[in-house]
């Protein structure tokens, strides 16, 4: 079983010291051609293996490993999750590798301004349909003690705020309010 060529060149571009393993199983008369699971692996420097402890993974000695040839004097390949054939012919196991490649603390920033992103868009949604309705029960003349200002008399402040052009919040940035930690707690790791 042999994953494409155009996967394991991504893999290359993506991390220079990821590869996968074959872990394959033997095939009867009759199984698909490409029978088994595949493996990602990271090639480590063979001294770093054998002294540091935060190494989590076991040592590759299960199959073929595809792609780029390495030193395996140097390198000592680490398992590190297995893969399935549709994750690595469909191309999921690249985007599954720039994710585990992003360190945690820029993807939980990346999360955090994407809500930030999603609270101001609603907000000013909220904004304009609240604006919209003043407006329509502005110009209802049904509306005891409540004078319309016509249009034309409308500052050029007026007329932005109305249209959604200018909103004045200067001390609050809500894009940016889940990306700062509250008074009194540890920032991000």
């Amino acid at each position: 079983m042999h994953p494409p060529e155009w996967i394991l060149k991504k893999l290359y571009e993506v991390n220079k010291d990821a590869r996968l393993g074959g872990s394959g199983k033997d095939r009867k008369p009759g199984d698909p051609l490409n029978f088994g699971t595949f493996a990602l692996i990271e090639l480590r420097p063979a001294r770093a293996v054998d002294t540091d402890r935060s190494i989590i993974g076991v040592r590759w000695n299960h199959g073929p490993i595809f792609g780029k040839h390495y030193d395996p004097l140097r390198r000592v390949p680490i398992f590190i999750i297995a893969v399935s054939c549709e994750d690595v012919f469909s191309g999921r196991v690249i985007d599954n590798l720039k994710r585990w490649s992003t360190p945690f603390k820029q993807r939980a920033l990346a999360v955090q301004k994407e809500r930030g992103d999603e609270y101001e868009l609603e907000v000013t949604e909220l904004a304009h349909e609240q604006a919209d309705s003043m407006m329509f029960d502005a110009k209802q003349t049904s509306s005891a003690g409540v004078e319309a200002t016509p249009r034309k008399h409308l500052t050029a402040a007026e007329k932005e705020v109305l249209s959604g052009d200018y909103l004045e919040r200067p001390e609050m940035n809500l894009r940016e309010a889940f990306t700062e930690a509250p008074l009194g707690s540890a920032p991000l790791p």
